[in-house]
């Protein structure tokens, strides 16, 4: 008995942990297939097959594509209804954005990588915002190629629905405001309504907008609100990166 024991021991020790309680109760289902994503490739680290509990499938997509799901998947056990699934969902590949240009003045609007229906907007409050339905032409911004400040790599926002008025960093938040609301010299207006134009910089394929007037933080989507941050978290990475939609 001891003996056996101590072979059970060493057979739990060299599987996965999801498997343990099913090797224990003579059950051992496996997970739905995960389908190969068009445009994309899939490769599994497991023993017996692809599907099996433990097993580990990682997903790519071809050149020109980018992955809209996780990249790892893991079938997992679920003990309660002696289920076992893959703990996320099979990815997408879905076509790059092409890169944003501010040589083209647009009126383009900027949407989150989080959620392709969301998109900027100038808000009722003059506040810049995140909406899925249009207003007045809230979500089209004209692009000024240099910014106000005249740099290379640089731009500045003018809103469509509000003439004669640009996004400007002011604190946490972005506001839609003319040069006479900003306190102070222009030459303080022209900074903080200024962004670096950072393609490619959190997520292939985006673009995000970093403050000139503080470095280091981008036009970031929280909610429904539009915030000045550094992103940290993969979330905010991919709230701070944006697709740029030329209006048709």
């Amino acid at each position: 008995m001891h003996f056996l024991n101590v072979g059970i021991f060493l057979v739990l020790a060299f599987i996965h942990p999801s498997q343990q309680w099913f090797y224990m109760h003579g059950d051992m289902p496996d997970c739905v297939p995960q389908k190969t994503p068009l445009h994309g490739q899939k490769w599994c680290n497991f023993t017996r097959k692809s599907s099996e509990l433990g097993a580990v499938c990682h997903f790519k997509c071809n050149e020109g594509y980018y992955l809209q799901g996780a990249s790892i998947n893991t079938c997992v056990a679920y003990h309660s209804n002696r289920m076992a699934k893959f703990d996320q969902s099979g990815g997408k590949c879905l076509p790059r954005p092409p890169a944003f240009t501010s040589s083209i003045s647009g009126p383009f609007k900027f949407s989150p990588r989080t959620n392709s229906t969301i998109y900027l907007s100038a808000g009722e409050n003059s506040r810049l915002v995140a909406t899925p339905t249009p207003t007045n032409h809230g979500q089209y911004f004209e692009v000024l190629g240099g910014g106000m400040i005249n740099r290379p790599g640089a731009v500045s926002f003018l809103s469509r629905r509000f003439s004669g008025r640009y996004v400007v960093v002011q604190g946490t938040r972005l506001l839609i405001v003319s040069a006479h609301h900003i306190n102070g010299a222009l030459g303080s207006f022209h900074n903080v309504s200024s962004f670096y134009t950072r393609q490619d910089k959190f997520i292939a394929g985006f673009a995000a907008f970093e403050s000139v007037m503080e470095p280091g933080k981008f036009i970031t989507i929280s909610g429904d609100s539009v915030r000045m941050l550094t992103p940290t978290t993969h979330e905010q990475k991919m709230s701070a990166s944006f697709t740029c939609k030329l209006q048709p």
